[in-house]
């Protein structure tokens, strides 16, 4: 939604618009890189802020760099950025023109473009008064803005219970890696040119550098367990897709104790039709492909099958009056809290600065470099196999100092991390 205020128009040169009322929009909260690149791996994306970050600032650069080219940049759906001029006035004749007399500046021209086109903006806006919203009388409407108005963004919260999608990056979950591979799914179906597609990973596998979910030593992307028993909701993603063989498969077996009073009920199938019974009696039908979501009340212990021709599948869940803790791990003491809400010395270095802008500087390099010499100490095959892989280099420069630390678990305490934030804020930025 669009939200708007009235402005009453001052301009006493403009007689017939001086003292009329118009719509203008508000603007609740301006996002920076950092705020976008947070945003952006909330998004069930598997890449991190840091990550993140260091694309958008490669992205700027190079626009940057293309329009000072005399290019025009057009990223879809966005706008088309290109190169402005500022004129003083206007020449007589071109003899008179001349570039220091006539020209005063430059600018950045935006265009948007695609879905955020005039005419599209247009067809999809849902516009709202902001007073109404604020429930404030007709006299608030001027020129001051009400504040930021805004519901929602970064309410959500971690934890490990979601169900349908809303569960988000740093979740260990198999709610979240669920999103995550049904989105990678429909992507290698929307892309039939593609000769061969991986998916990583088949199996959870040992991981020394690891810490992920509490378990010390194991990267847990696998689709299959550790030790190849149970096969993960995820799994049965690909099944539906690529596998000829009828099945269903429920979702969420494990997560049996449930706070909310409406649940989702997720099914996989390679079928066209679903039918969901709740305690042996049938509650819905559904017809589609590959993924079928179902909304039950529960207010104690239910059982759910799902049922396609011959095949069926079965899971228990219980209504509880709070999230089992046992679900959620709330690992005490995590190094990577308290340096997202530190207010660090912008013209000085940080560990929320990437490697590669650290390693401009002499002084911030050779802390780093002593840092790394530790790590391949102790994490010698992790050391040796990013040393021999020139794009896992590349990636790591993009990679911010506190995220690559955090990959390090307990092997970096809050201590340590403070200590290396604190001899880099020493070094003054060029």
């Amino acid at each position: 939604m669009i939200l708007i205020k009235l402005a009453k128009n001052k301009n006493k040169t403009i007689k017939e618009a001086y003292g009329k009322y118009y719509a203008r929009p508000v603007v609740t909260e301006t996002i920076g890189i950092d705020e976008l690149a947070e945003h952006m791996a909330s998004h069930n994306t598997p890449f991190s802020k840091g990550a993140i970050k260091g694309l958008l600032t490669d992205m700027v650069s190079c626009v940057k760099e293309l329009v000072l080219q005399n290019k025009a940049v057009k990223i879809d759906n966005l706008a088309i950025f290109s190169i402005g001029i500022i004129n003083k006035m206007g020449a007589a004749s071109i003899k008179e023109w001349s570039l220091a007399k006539f020209v005063e500046g430059y600018r950045l021209r935006a265009r948007a473009t695609g879905k955020l086109s005039n005419t599209q903006l247009s067809l999809d806006a849902n516009a709202k008064n902001a007073m109404d919203l604020l429930n404030s009388s007709e006299s608030a409407a001027g020129d001051n803005t009400t504040g930021d108005t805004t519901q929602g963004g970064g309410t959500t919260e971690g934890g490990g219970t979601s169900q349908g999608g809303t569960s988000q990056g740093g979740d260990y979950t198999e709610e979240y890696q669920c999103v995550y591979h049904e989105h990678m799914a429909k992507m290698i179906e929307e892309r039939p040119y593609l000769w061969a597609t991986h998916v990583w990973n088949l199996f959870d596998f040992a991981a020394d550098g690891r810490d992920e979910g509490g378990k010390h030593g194991e990267n847990q992307k696998g689709l299959v367990t550790m030790d190849r028993r149970i096969k993960k909701d995820a799994f049965y993603v690909y099944k539906a897709y690529w596998s000829k063989d009828a099945f269903v498969h429920l979702c969420g077996s494990r997560y049996t104790d449930r706070a909310e009073d409406v649940t989702e009920i997720k099914v996989y199938s390679n079928q066209k039709k679903v039918t969901l019974f709740v305690d042996g009696a049938e509650q819905e039908t559904k017809e589609g492909a590959r993924i079928f979501r179902f909304r039950v009340p529960i207010t104690g212990t239910h059982t759910i099958r799902a049922v396609s021709g011959d095949c069926t599948d079965e899971i228990t869940v219980r209504k509880v009056d709070a999230p089992n803790p046992d679900y959620i791990f709330n690992k005490q003491g995590d190094v990577v809290n308290w340096f997202d809400k530190e207010d660090f010395k912008a013209d000085h270095y940080s560990i929320s600065d990437t490697l590669g802008e650290l390693a401009k500087n002499e002084m911030a390099n050779a802390i780093v470099q002593r840092l790394m010499a530790q790590a391949s100490a102790s994490r010698g095959d992790v050391a040796e196999s990013v040393k021999d892989n020139p794009a896992l280099q590349r990636m790591m420069q993009r990679m911010t100092l506190a995220s690559l630390l955090k990959q390090a678990g307990d092997a970096v305490s809050e201590e340590q991390m403070r200590a290396l934030n604190d001899a880099l804020q020493k070094i003054p930025k060029n």
